[in-house]
């Protein structure tokens, strides 16, 4: 224990500098800690976002394995993998498969967290498993009711955007209706319901 209080004062020490937007000297923070040669998740994490932040998802990736590796239960660790395996897998769909998979498992870690799934709807939605998204999306939602209504509203938007991709217009309008409620000022949400129910009423009237 003895050694490893001083790299976790370094890592939390290197989180405030990153907070900060001091990416650079954050980084040093963070490999001094790791140097204290205790394995050391927080360090690994707050490498991670730098990487992140940077635009340097396989380095992402990598530090955001070390941190599972050190502490298989640490659900933002596995969420932020996915994520870094995501930006990293573009067209690969073996990394794509990887970062599936770190979602879910961040999800079974954290069950009253919908990130993860958030995360994984947006993954499958991209990779045009518009159901599978759906289906992501509304577990999301499922454990949705303490979040932000900023975030809760994103989560019937996205669900709502899945709902078009499968011709489903009418779910489509009521999530993007639930999103005003939730979030009346939500972005984009009062012209999604507008374009939803100029599509429907065009669609009967053409029928």
């Amino acid at each position: 224990a003895d050694v490893f209080e001083p790299a976790r004062a370094l890592a939390n020490a290197a989180d405030a500098q990153r907070l900060r937007g001091d990416l650079d000297e954050a980084l040093k923070l963070y490999d001094f800690a790791l140097e204290s040669g205790h394995s050391n998740e927080l360090a690994w994490c707050g490498k991670g976002q730098v990487a992140l932040e940077k635009g340097r998802f396989a380095e992402a990736a990598s530090c955001y394995a070390e941190a599972v590796g050190a502490t298989p239960t640490h659900a933002v660790a596995w969420t932020n993998l996915g994520v870094a395996f995501a930006r990293v897998g573009k067209g690969d769909i073996g990394v794509l498969r990887e970062a599936v998979m770190a979602f879910e498992e961040a999800a079974d870690l954290d069950q009253a967290e919908p990130a993860p799934l958030n995360n994984l709807g947006l993954l499958l939605g991209d990779l045009k498993s518009h159901e599978a998204a759906v289906d992501a999306f509304q577990r999301a939602l499922d454990r949705a009711e303490f979040v932000p209504a900023r975030e809760r509203a994103d989560l019937h938007t996205n669900l709502g955007v899945e709902l078009v991709e499968l011709d489903d217009l009418a779910g489509a309008l009521g999530e993007f209706q639930k999103a005003i409620e939730v979030d009346p000022s939500h972005q984009g949400a009062a012209a999604n319901v507008i374009a939803m129910r100029s599509a429907l009423s065009g669609g009967e009237a053409a029928s």
